[in-house]
């Protein structure tokens, strides 16, 4: 139920399952921050002696968080060229838990082909997880999930508030 606040509120539950439903996932989690929602998801999935590939050009809390505090507990970081499938396919290595999107990145703009990326990461044994922020985009203009991703990321600062109205971060996926 709703006991505390902090753990969860009627007004909480009713944006994360309006969020799930415009992304056409099955659940939502809201956090204070889109970095909170992104560092919850990837700290949350990962752990020592794992491995997560990210853009080479991505938002600045992701590039800080993954260059200064994940190596620091022992995960492993590739930065990759996301748009090109065959430099994801290469990058994946036994360990190699997460695969992270973002189109169009930040600052770059550069486009990725989510369903390409996310085949390239399945053709192997050990397939990861595929996490797309698509906080520039919003679900107005594209649906990560409907195109193989496993988890759909954003800042709703951005898109989804209409810039500066307020801070927030959510989660989406399949259950």
């Amino acid at each position: 139920g709703f006991v505390y606040g902090r753990v969860s509120s009627p007004t909480v539950a009713q944006l994360q399952d309006k969020l799930a439903a415009l992304e056409g996932g099955e659940a939502a989690l809201c956090f204070g921050s889109g970095v909170a929602a992104a560092h919850a998801l990837i700290c949350g999935r990962l752990g020592r002696g794992d491995h997560l590939i990210v853009p080479d050009a991505n938002y600045v809390g992701i590039a800080e968080l993954a260059r200064d505090t994940l190596p620091r507990f022992g995960i492993e970081v590739s930065y990759v060229d996301v748009s090109r499938p065959e430099e994801v396919a290469a990058a994946i290595r036994p360990n190699t838990r997460m695969l992270w999107l973002e189109t169009p990145a930040n600052p770059t703009l550069r486009m990725t082909d989510i369903a390409a990326a996310a085949a390239a990461a399945r053709r192997h044994s050990n397939a990861p997880l595929v996490a797309v922020d698509n906080t520039f985009m919003g679900p107005t203009f594209q649906h990560p999930l409907s195109h193989q991703a496993d988890l759909a990321v954003y800042s709703a600062t951005k898109f989804l508030s209409g810039l500066s109205d307020m801070l927030a971060g959510v989660i989406l996926g399949r259950d």
